[in-house]
């Protein structure tokens, strides 16, 4: 513990000395994956190197095998992106870095940020934990005016802060829609984690094989099943013969996906736009709304013919749902509308502006 407490103090030293030794004028895109999982700092990175503008790539292994590096590195950051985890966690960052949380989920679904407090825990703890996580955040990116709303309050930012620019992963799907529906009928199931004792666990996919059978004769062709878990969560060792598409970019994973399982998980906002069936398989709902994250909404309430609690009508919603006449519309303009396909050049503009004034 000691030790412990010797070397944060000495990292913490030597990031001030970096800061102090060095300008910040650099523009610095720091992934929390080392494959970029969430896709959003490739979308970004792209986009400067189309207009030759300079910048630096940090990933989470960079932070844990060269510590030093990495922190010299970020002291020379004036504009700092970020997609999920935040080194402002640990460091407490330079007041002349700006720091926009480029937010790996899209819409405002699982409960996030000062929401998502840890239950039968200390609240007084749980608001340190969480103001140390969230601090030092400049600017937002979101995806619409109702999730600017909902993200202000979670992450007690003012809304002037908050930049509904829109999600830049998704430019790429959006400026190539409409998509052909794909040649192989495939049901992806993709959950979030759940959460025990501060370890990060993905359900098993359910036993839905036995009912092959019954869903080639409906759908008159044969079916792939695909399983995607949650890039922050380790990956199950027993499929019961589903795929795993864990390592697919999740762009890809969507664009070969006819029908989308899953139950808490934001990636149905980005399957959206393929107006393709979307399943919420939720049989611990109550759990986890009162002893996880909890939501934002129920499903049920956005989308009842198509959530369930059991095997049994997950399979009658699956043999049933291209018939299924579901509002996809109205919860793509409440909760993604900003995105248009030009979220990368909004969020670029913007940083370009923010070095200029700098």
């Amino acid at each position: 513990m000691i030790y412990a407490k010797i070397k944060y103090i000495l990292l913490l030293l030597y990031y001030k000395f970096m800061c102090y030794i060095f300008l910040q004028k650099n523009i610095v895109l720091y992934t929390s994956s080392n494959k970029d999982s969430f896709s959003n700092i490739s979308s970004i990175a792209s986009e400067f190197d189309s207009k030759n503008i300079k910048y630096t790539i940090l990933t989470c292994d960079d932070k844990k095998n060269n510590k030093f590096l990495f922190l010299r590195t970020l002291a020379t950051a004036r504009v700092l992106v970020i997609d999920a985890d935040s080194p402002a966690a640990k460091i407490e960052l330079h007041r002349n870095t700006y720091l926009i949380q480029c937010w790996h989920a899209g819409g405002a679904y699982k409960k996030i940020g000062f929401d998502a407090k840890r239950k039968g825990i200390s609240p007084e703890l749980e608001e340190r934990r969480l103001t140390r996580i969230h601090r030092c955040i400049s600017y937002f990116i979101c995806t619409s005016h109702e999730t600017a709303k909902v993200y202000s309050r979670a992450f007690r930012l003012d809304r002037k802060n908050m930049l509904i620019f829109g999600m830049p992963r998704l430019d790429s799907i959006i400026q190539k829609m409409p998509f052909a529906a794909p040649e192989e009928v495939t049901i992806l199931y993709a959950p979030t984690f759940r959460t025990k004792n501060n370890i990060r666990k993905i359900p098993s996919p359910p036993d839905i094989l036995e009912f092959r059978s019954q869903l080639e004769s409906v759908f008159n062709s044969s079916i792939r099943f695909a399983f995607r878990g949650h890039p922050t969560a380790p990956g199950l060792m027993e499929l019961q013969g589903w795929e795993d598409w864990s390592a697919l970019p999740q762009s890809e994973a969507l664009q070969r996906t006819s029908i989308l399982i899953t139950d808490y998980s934001s990636i149905f906002f980005d399957y959206l736009p393929f107006r393709r069936p979307i399943i919420f398989y939720v049989p611990d709902i109550e759990r986890y709304q009162n002893e996880e994250q909890g939501l934002y909404f129920s499903p049920y309430d956005l989308f009842p013919k198509t959530t369930c609690a059991t095997e049994k009508e997950l399979i009658n919603i699956l043999m049933n749902c291209k018939s299924l006449d579901i509002d996809y519309e109205s919860v793509w303009r409440k909760y993604m509308k900003a995105c248009d396909g030009h979220a990368t050049k909004r969020l670029c503009s913007f940083i370009e502006h923010l070095m200029e004034r700098s």
